[in-house]
């Protein structure tokens, strides 16, 4: 079993990377819509030592109406210099491991979340309060 834990020292950057929202308006309103949520988690190796994680969290409507939103934020993770030393490091299933442990993501879902909350209640609505953890499609 791999010690994830060890693989990356106590240095990170967290980061805001991307939001997109697009607001819907229509003339005929659809009298029945799905509210939707999709999680997706990418990780690149963007230097010897480091990990890229770039967390995106979207929620929109079916049929299209009232928005369509993505927030996007990114976590860069230092290797240890034992885990420079291990000759497959580059190819381990990262992004596997951060779906289903929050421990290196947790602060970047929680904080795509927060900013879905912010932007959603900007029309004097309640806010749109998304779940803080990876949500498998």
């Amino acid at each position: 079993m791999i010690e994830y834990t060890k693989y990356f020292s106590s240095k990170r950057l967290i980061y805001l990377n991307e939001i997109s929202y697009k607001l819907i308006t229509l003339e005929d309103k659809p009298i029945n819509v799905s509210y939707k949520i999709k999680d997706t988690l990418r990780t690149e190796i963007s230097e010897e030592n480091q990990l890229r994680i770039i967390f995106t969290r979207r929620t929109y409507f079916l049929p299209e109406s009232l928005y369509d939103l993505s927030v996007s934020f990114g976590c860069v993770l230092y290797f240890t210099e034992d885990a420079l030393q291990i000759p497959n490091y580059k190819e381990l299933d990262y992004k596997g491991y951060f779906k289903e442990n929050s421990q290196y993501i947790g602060d970047i879902i929680s904080r795509a979340s927060m900013e879905i909350s912010q932007i959603t209640s900007s029309h004097g609505q309640p806010p749109v309060i998304t779940p803080p953890n990876y949500i498998k499609s």
